[in-house]
């Protein structure tokens, strides 16, 4: 599953960034300062055991350049509602 959002980032400044995958043949989800900003479904074939990857895509061939900083890995998807509390929060 490959999903991504036409809306750049502002470079130079921190952004609460969050990808929600609901369940195997479910919706995935970006949100960027609390909005959503882009949707997809399909199949998610990822082996469980598997390596969890922040900021790569297509085994490693593109990286994320910069900082990350407070990644959550949550075992369900959260709401609307504690997305954007969350990003209220931080």
């Amino acid at each position: 599953m490959y999903i991504t959002t036409s809306n750049p980032l502002t470079l130079n400044q921190w952004h609460h960034v969050l990808f929600v995958r609901e369940d195997y043949l479910g919706g995935a989800y970006i949100y960027v300062d609390g909005v959503q900003q882009a949707s997809g479904t399909g199949i998610y074939n990822q082996a469980v055991s598997s390596d969890l990857k922040q900021g790569t895509i297509y085994g490693n061939q593109m990286s994320y350049n910069g900082y990350m900083d407070n990644i959550r890995v949550y075992n369900r998807a959260l709401s609307a509602a504690e997305i954007y509390q969350h990003y209220q929060n931080r």
